[in-house]
């Protein structure tokens, strides 16, 4: 995950929805550029991240859904992020840092960029990020 950049403020909010739009999300500011994180969970999921403060970033949720977190805990990863999805349709819309761990950071938020429209996309720099190592296992 790359630090946060001085995204580009905008008159009025962005705003998406998860698939089921369960899940709402208004975002002050277009990301300065979006991500395309190489690590291990994020290649899987397939996200491109934009990158805010959290006080930029407004989630709200209907009352049969909720957000449901994935704290990633395996050898590339210390339990200090959580990657969030709707709990109805299985989105994911972000991700956070989890509160009290070491490196919390808890300003920072990672923004599903895929769940925007693909005309909000046009023209952001588009990175691909190489995120931590990653050991391939053989097939047997």
């Amino acid at each position: 995950m790359e630090p946060a950049l001085p995204p580009t403020p905008l008159a009025e909010p962005l705003r998406y929805t998860c698939h089921c739009g369960r899940i709402r999300v208004a975002i002050a500011a277009k990301p300065a550029f979006v991500n395309e994180c190489q690590c291990s969970v994020c290649y899987k999921l397939g996200a491109i991240w934009g990158y805010f403060e959290r006080r930029q970033v407004d989630v709200t949720t209907a009352d049969d859904a909720t957000l449901q977190a994935y704290i990633r805990s395996d050898e590339n990863g210390d339990g200090d992020v959580s990657f969030n999805r709707c709990s109805h349709c299985g989105s994911l819309v972000s991700w956070t840092r989890v509160p009290g761990k070491p490196e919390d950071g808890g300003e920072k938020t990672g923004i599903n960029c895929r769940l925007l429209e693909p005309k909000e996309l046009e023209g952001l720099d588009r990175r691909r990020g190489t995120g931590p190592p990653r050991k391939i296992k053989k097939a047997a």
